[in-house]
Formats: C-alpha cells, sequence, structure tokens
C-alpha cells in the first residue's frame, strides 16, 4: 500500500516532535484514526506553543470526507512550520484563521 510506505518514509522526521510511537504516520494514513492521532498530537505539543488544534480540526475534517491526501498535507505543512521555524505560533494560528474565514 503506498500509504504505508510513504508514512514509514517519514515517520522518524516527525516522532519526535508529535511525542507518538515510531508508528504515527502509518496511523495517520488510516482515515479511521485521524482524529485519535490528532487529539494526542494536539495534547503533546500544546505545551510548546504550537497552534497545532487548528491543524488539527483539518485533518479530521480532511480524514473523515475521505481525502487523505488533503489531511497529509496540512499535516506536512505543519511540521515543517514547526521544524522550519517560519513562523511564530501566533502567526501561523492568525494565518490559519484568515485562511478559514
Amino acid at each position: 500500500d503506498a500509504r504505508a510506505v510513504w508514512a514509514r518514509e517519514r515517520a522518524p522526521a516527525h516522532v519526535q516532535m508529535l511525542g507518538h510511537a515510531a508508528d504515527a504516520y502509518a496511523v495517520l494514513a488510516l482515515p479511521e484514526h485521524v482524529e485519535a492521532l490528532c487529539e494526542e498530537a494536539a495534547s503533546t505539543t500544546v505545551g510548546r506553543g504550537v497552534p497545532f488544534a487548528l491543524r488539527a480540526s483539518l485533518i479530521v475534517a480532511h480524514g473523515r470526507a475521505g481525502q487523505l491526501q488533503k489531511a497529509i498535507a496540512v499535516f506536512e505543512q505543519s511540521n515543517h512550520d514547526v521544524f522550519a521555524q517560519k513562523a511564530t505560533p501566533e502567526s501561523v494560528g492568525e494565518e490559519e484563521l484568515r485562511q478559514r474565514g
């Protein structure tokens, strides 16, 4: 399954940020588990000021709609922003609010 391969290839770079098990992306690759992963990710990042709750809600919505690639894209962008430190948590949250309208 291409999603499982995608998940395994990318999991190591993101596990530390999530504080999650090594199979975090394998779980993300299964739409029925997207919500649980997002809830855990949100709880593990809240102390770091990461505006993950907004992103998590988008991931959950896309996952429920069966739009896995959109869910993955949101998650990837979240990690990119955090690791690259291109934006402060506050500015990321404000931008997301503007995009959501």
